[in-house]
């Protein structure tokens, strides 16, 4: 056993390209802590590199925060 997917052998299966990117995945890449970095506007040291526009506000943040609290109480708890 190589330890290889058996998709592998499939000729019509070319990887990368026949899986396309999720959320789900990308949680396993740090892609949003990345993101939470950028929208909080803490990701680049340079300021010059910064784009405010893509920079939440911290009103913004507390409406998120409060939404969030709010989905609790209807998630299941299977989703964490």
């Amino acid at each position: 056993m190589t330890g290889k997917s058996i998709l592998f052998e499939l000729k019509s299966v070319n990887f990368p390209d026949s899986f396309t990117l999720d959320m789900m995945h990308l949680l396993y890449e740090n892609i949003p802590a990345y993101m939470f970095k950028y929208w909080y506007g803490i990701f680049f040291a340079n300021d010059m590199e910064k784009t405010e526009e893509y920079i939440l506000s911290k009103h913004t943040w507390d409406i998120i925060g409060k939404q969030m609290e709010n989905a609790r109480k209807t998630m299941p708890t299977d989703f964490g």
